[in-house]
């Protein structure tokens, strides 16, 4: 799920991505799609906006 929503986004945010997921396999991080969402919602949509 994580590969289809990657390929979704465009400008800064696959800009973004492309280093989020570089710090991750060089942490070890697997790469699930809470691992995903929870980096998404935190760089683009602060808890403010959230609620």
């Amino acid at each position: 799920m994580v590969t289809l929503a990657t390929y979704q986004l465009l400008g800064d945010a696959e800009y973004w991505w492309g280093n989020t997921s570089l710090l991750m396999e060089a942490a070890y991080e697997e790469f699930t799609w809470d691992n995903f969402k929870r980096k998404f919602l935190s760089k683009y949509f602060p808890e403010t906006a959230r609620e």
